[in-house]
């Protein structure tokens, strides 16, 4: 169950960058913000499962967002 605060808008399909597998996730986004993290169960990588750096990923471009002037 996700929190009220955090319920998304909307879900963009987005691949993690951290590693050279690239995991397939959903980025949920907020007001233009990214809130919430979860792994694409159809992607053939990873099958919905992400390790603790795919899951933080909301976090990262939640940083970037405050220096730049990324929009979803």
């Amino acid at each position: 169950m996700i929190a009220d605060v955090k319920k998304p808008d909307k879900w963009v399909f987005w691949t993690s960058g951290y590693c050279s597998v690239g995991c397939g996730l959903y980025i949920g986004v907020k007001d233009g913000k990214a809130v919430y993290t979860k792994g694409n169960p159809k992607h053939d990588v990873n099958m919905g499962i992400l390790c603790p750096k795919g899951l933080s990923l909301c976090k990262s471009f939640s940083t970037v967002q405050t220096h730049s002037k990324a929009t979803w």
